[in-house]
């Protein structure tokens, strides 16, 4: 029975893939007594395990297969033993997520989200029935807000696929509630692989929070990167990079997360490209506002007072400086030697009228 008692607590500390062989194991043992709810319960979790360590590792097809079948047989064990309805809809709503992600797999978008609608139904089912001062009851609580927050994320990374930052800034608020809940109870939870996921699903949503706020005037408005927005964007290069180590160590419960990982990283890059690109496209305008200012002097001071010799030279030094003040604005400072050039040759311009007099 120790291999029973191991398997147990490896399923419930988040380690499905290594309780799968010792639950299994114990089966047999299990089969030669007279416990007859034992009988069902064992191969129940052994499944469950099972199926969960296919839905981590992405296979959800498999997966769909083992958490139905884990979830009508603890269904049978409620109609005898009533304290298993918790455990119950925990099944249920694993089994719909495994489905919602066959849906995710082949691109079914309405059916992702109708089967994410059932797995919520489910979740406030099972709120209704769990005690937030009850520590027993503090791992459901983290299901519940961890998947509602992990659904929440599916469906913010395509509004950022689709551009749509309108609905990626209501979804950021509308999930807010959900992120303070599990916050609570992530600071209650032990140490392991489930503990490090939730946690990933926190930074996550500090990424996409970020992106919410920024996104629209980079992508959509076209406009440059402030130094507040660049700030922000180191802030998510960094918590990409924390959730990544934090994926690495969380086992199969981390694999999962990767893909998104990565494709927020590239994104991170993007947003820096697109910032700078605006800033030479603005650099370019005003060199082209600069030189239609210079075009438009040169043809009126030379239709009109048509300057001669130095003085003409000073005319054109005057109209490069004027074009470069309309052009580039403050920006206009970096050309101080011009500038210098001009002033000095105003000086000894004014000199020589004095010593003349």
């Amino acid at each position: 029975m120790m291999a029973l008692e191991e398997g147990l607590n490896l399923l419930f500390s988040g380690h499905h893939s290594q309780s799968v062989l010792l639950l299994r194991k114990a089966i047999p043992l299990i089969n030669i007594t007279n416990d007859e709810e034992a009988k069902i319960l064992v191969p129940t979790l052994a499944n469950f395990a099972e199926g969960i360590a296919f839905l981590l590792q992405g296979n959800a097809h498999d997966a769909v297969k083992l958490l139905r079948i884990s979830s009508d047989e603890i269904q049978r064990l409620n109609f005898f033993i009533p304290g298993m309805k918790k455990s119950l809809l925990s099944f249920k709503a694993a089994a719909e997520l495994a489905v919602a992600r066959t849906h995710m797999n082949i691109g079914d978008i309405p059916e992702v989200e109708a089967t994410f609608g059932k797995v919520i139904q489910i979740h406030e089912e099972l709120l209704s029935i769990l005690d937030e001062t009850n520590i027993e009851d503090f791992p459901l609580f983290n299901e519940v807000f961890g998947t509602r927050l992990e659904i929440s994320l599916v469906f913010m990374r395509f509004d950022l696929e689709a551009l749509d930052f309108d609905s990626l800034i209501n979804r950021v608020d509308f999930t807010k509630h959900n992120l303070e809940k599990l916050s609570n109870f992530i600071e209650k939870t032990p140490e392991s692989p489930i503990k490090i996921a939730l946690e990933i699903v926190q930074t996550l949503y500090v990424i996409f929070e970020i992106y919410s706020r920024i996104g629209k005037n980079i992508i959509i408005e076209r406009l440059p990167l402030k130094k507040t927005e660049m700030e922000e964007l180191l802030i998510a290069d960094k918590k990409i990079f924390e959730a990544r180590q934090k994926a690495n160590n969380a086992g199969d419960r981390g694999k999962m997360f990767l893909y998104t990982i990565n494709q927020l990283k590239r994104l991170n890059d993007s947003f820096f490209t697109i910032g700078k690109v605006q800033k030479n496209d603005f650099g370019r305008m005003s060199g082209l506002i600069a030189l239609g200012a210079l075009i438009l002097q040169v043809i009126i001071v030379h239709l009109t007072i048509r300057p001669t010799g130095n003085a003409a030279i000073l005319f054109f030094l005057g109209e490069i400086i004027v074009s470069l003040i309309a052009g580039y604005g403050y920006e206009a400072l970096k050309f101080k030697p011009l500038l210098k050039l001009y002033s000095d040759s105003i000086r000894k311009k004014s000199n020589g009228k004095k010593n003349d007099a």
